[in-house]
């Protein structure tokens, strides 16, 4: 986890005399909204081992939030879910993530035997009382996130760091390297470019 102090040297000289905890509430605000639209913190949950049918709840890492669950795993085998509030009354062989603040969990019908290992690939958000970033998102975006919180602490009223223009010209700065990172993070961190497989019916 890194914390404000981290990035807080290199906002001072554009950002003079902002308290580091100002600074601490925009880091996590910029890393989320970094986060949920370019999908850069994933990670694989913890096997967790089914007892039957029923509710189990998965470990998410501290300060995080599932944002999407991308993929899901029985045994190493991928499988299809479906969402919570889809199921049918009498599911038949039916599974789904409900997602909350903090909290994922998942149920599981008759159809799995006891023992099963479900593991799931989640697209995570810092929550709102995160004291930092995770290590991952920094290392790769440590400049990018510096964009994002000078266009958030630039916006503050009355304050000797205040200057709307260049609030703005941060802000479009900060959206545009989004874009590149949603688009490097969909590519897999590779230089090559994905294509699309043609299916024939």
């Amino acid at each position: 986890m890194r914390l404000a102090e981290s990035i807080y040297p290199d906002l001072l000289p554009t950002l003079p005399g902002i308290p580091e905890p100002r600074v601490e509430r925009a880091l996590v605000r910029a890393a989320q909204e970094l986060c949920r639209r370019a999908r850069c913190w994933k990670e694989w949950t913890d096997p967790v081992r089914t007892r039957g049918a029923g509710e189990y709840d998965v470990d998410l890492p501290s300060y995080a939030q599932a944002e999407v669950v991308e993929l899901m795993t029985v045994n190493g085998n991928q499988r299809d879910m479906l969402p919570y509030g889809l199921l049918p009354e009498t599911p038949a062989d039916a599974r789904g993530a409900n997602i909350v603040p903090g909290r994922l969990q998942f149920h599981v019908t008759g159809n799995y035997a006891d023992g099963a290992e479900i593991r799931f690939r989640l697209v995570l958000v810092p929550t709102d009382n995160s004291p930092g970033v995770p290590d991952s998102v920094y290392d790769q975006h440590s400049e990018l996130l510096a964009i994002g919180v000078r266009s958030i602490c630039m916006l503050d009223r009355d304050k000797p760091w205040t200057d709307l223009q260049m609030a703005a010209v941060n802000a479009q700065a900060f959206s545009a390297g989004i874009a590149r990172a949603t688009v490097r993070a969909w590519r897999g961190y590779t230089d090559g470019t994905r294509r699309a497989r043609v299916g024939w019916c």
